[in-house]
């Protein structure tokens, strides 16, 4: 079955990889960086700089020890938003190869649709749910409190996937029909 627009799904094809790399580099990167806190004691991050700026904040003012395993914790929300990004543009490649190989109608298409909308739901509610858990523990460890994350990006990244899915489900016109 041939593409309408085959310049443009091979755009989407390439943007989609291009998004995996993102992805997985800031999986690295956010996996890394909160490993280190671990096993370093949180001594590379503790300073409030970089990437622990976008989600720590100074309770108070003072020295106090900072235990590093319930600190390490503060990156649970954002590993769990990077996961779930990189299994959506895992399922995002594979689903638009398989439409360039067996057409856009190919069997199991309205199953990775599915999954693609189910994940971006994800990418919203597990960096909650996870701040939600682990915000008690990351006060506990000395004098950082675990700011909110914020979930713009995925309702904007649910938003698209649903406005995909449907545009994608809906009947292809027939060249030359007359209503």
């Amino acid at each position: 079955m041939e593409e309408n627009r085959p310049g443009l799904q091979k755009a989407l094809r390439v943007l989609a990889i291009l998004l995996l790399i993102g992805v997985v580099l800031s999986f690295l990167f956010v996996a890394f960086t909160f490993i280190m806190g671990f096993f370093v004691g949180g001594q590379i991050i503790t300073d409030g700089t970089g990437l622990m700026h976008c989600f720590l904040q100074p309770l108070e003012s003072g020295q106090r020890p900072i235990a590093a395993n319930k600190f390490a914790l503060a990156g649970m929300p954002a590993l769990g938003a990077v996961v779930c990004f990189l299994l959506f543009s895992c399922v995002l490649i594979s689903y638009l190869f398989k439409r360039k190989k067996k057409g856009p109608a190919f069997p199991g298409a309205k199953g990775y649709l599915i999954a693609l909308c189910v994940l971006a739901a994800l990418a919203v509610a597990v960096p909650l749910v996870l701040w939600a858990l682990f915000r008690p523990a990351v006060a506990g460890s000395g004098f950082f409190a675990l700011q909110m994350p914020n979930p713009i990006p995925g309702c904007v990244l649910l938003c698209l996937t649903i406005l995909g899915t449907v545009l994608s489900l809906r009947k292809p016109q027939t060249e030359g029909a007359d209503v």
